[in-house]
């Protein structure tokens, strides 16, 4: 999470590289803004970044704007709940906090927090996230308090775990002098104890240049396995994290296909047109009809004025329970849904349309004169004031 004081591409581009090379870059760039947006960002990062290459994501994509949109929510609930805890109007110095939190929080679809998939382990907040007890990491000031109390810690199990192995040696020690006097003789236990006594004298000689030996490898041994259960770890939440998602899309996958059962061709649909396609005039939907389903279950839309250029899933269009359009009726130039909402407006869709000439609008090149604008929309839509096409 990054403060910006302007929304321009400059300056979020900035922000982006700088943590793409801490992280690395993503393939594609999901945001909620529109398009062209995008474009100037990967532009701009270009600029900055000529070896990156990074593509922009769906436009209008209602799964991952989705996603972004309940990211963005959280982090500004969040945000909200620093402010008031702390008692700050300083919403930008508690961004790193929340991104914190956010990141360490569990997330239903990998099975674990963000952290953990990526780093192979939980987030640790220093002495916190030991085991020694809070009132002692509170009156702990320096390394050396540190040392004397892990020190006094590891001295304290030491002598437990010596006592608890004298006690168990000694217990096998009198049930093994049992079972041996039952079944020996003391001859043969003299015997016995002078072999032993002759191997060890002859075993110690040798015994601490391999002890230091032995020592070296243990140790290397040790770090080799610190850093192998690390990369397991960070393997393994990965492989947990791909299939909770898996699982996940699958959930979604059944629940969409029993709420949203598939439809056949000819049958009138309902496509929402955003707000950034229609004017406030505009009705909501535009009426089409299922021209074709691919093998992917993707559904081609045609309209009175041509045939939607992009695919839409079931969950992007509604059905109709009577037919208000036919196959045969939908001409077959391709056109996007701007364009067609447009056309069926009645004041020419989204955007406003103004004039550019400064005479009485008698010529045939003018744009006005030629879609009758000034007749629809009166005086305001061009500079002239002796427009003629009123």
């Amino acid at each position: 999470l990054r403060p910006l004081k302007t929304k321009t591409a400059a300056e979020v581009s900035y922000n982006l590289i700088d943590i793409f090379c801490i992280f690395g870059a993503p393939s594609i760039l999901q945001s909620d803004n529109g398009r062209e947006f995008v474009n100037c960002v990967i532009d701009e990062l270009t600029v900055m970044w000529p070896q990156l290459k990074i593509v922009h994501g769906k436009p209008r994509h209602s799964q991952s704007q989705g996603s972004v949109e309940r990211a963005n929510r959280d982090v500004e609930e969040m945000i909200r709940a620093w402010m008031i805890d702390n008692d700050s109007t300083q919403w930008s110095e508690g961004l790193r906090f929340c991104q914190y939190q956010k990141n360490n929080s569990f997330h239903s679809g990998i099975k674990q927090s963000p952290f953990e998939a990526l780093f192979g382990r939980k987030a640790k907040l220093g002495l916190a996230s030991s085991a020694l007890p809070l009132s002692v990491i509170e009156s702990l000031n320096t390394e050396e308090d540190v040392e004397e109390v892990t020190g006094s810690v590891i001295n304290e199990t030491l002598v437990q775990t010596e006592e608890s192995d004298q006690i168990e040696e000694e217990d096998l020690q009198t049930t093994e002098e049992i079972l041996f006097y039952e079944e020996s003789d003391k001859s043969d236990l003299i015997e016995q104890l002078e072999t032993q006594t002759t191997e060890e004298i002859l075993l110690n000689e040798g015994t601490d240049k391999i002890d230091q030996i032995e020592e070296s490898e243990v140790q290397t041994t040790e770090e080799t396995s610190i850093l192998n259960d690390v990369h397991l770890n960070i393997k393994k939440n990965q492989q947990i994290a791909v299939m909770g998602l898996e699982q996940q899309a699958k959930r979604m996958k059944s629940q969409s296909d029993s709420k949203y059962p598939p439809l056949e061709c000819g049958t009138t649909v309902t496509i929402p047109v955003p707000d950034v396609d229609r004017s406030k005039s505009d009705l909501r939907n535009l009426i089409g009809v299922v021209m074709e389903v691919t093998s992917d279950n993707f559904y081609k839309i045609g309209t009175k004025n041509g045939v939607i250029s992009q695919l839409y899933s079931r969950n992007q269009i509604a059905p109709c329970n009577t037919t208000f359009l036919e196959i045969g009726e939908v001409p077959p130039a391709s056109i996007s849904l701007r364009a067609a909402n447009s056309q069926a407006s009645v004041v020419g869709g989204q955007g406003f349309v103004r004039c550019a000439c400064t005479k009485k609008c008698l010529n045939k090149r003018c744009v006005c004169r030629k879609k009758k604008f000034c007749a629809t929309l009166g005086a305001t839509s061009h500079n002239s004031l002796n427009c003629t096409n009123k």
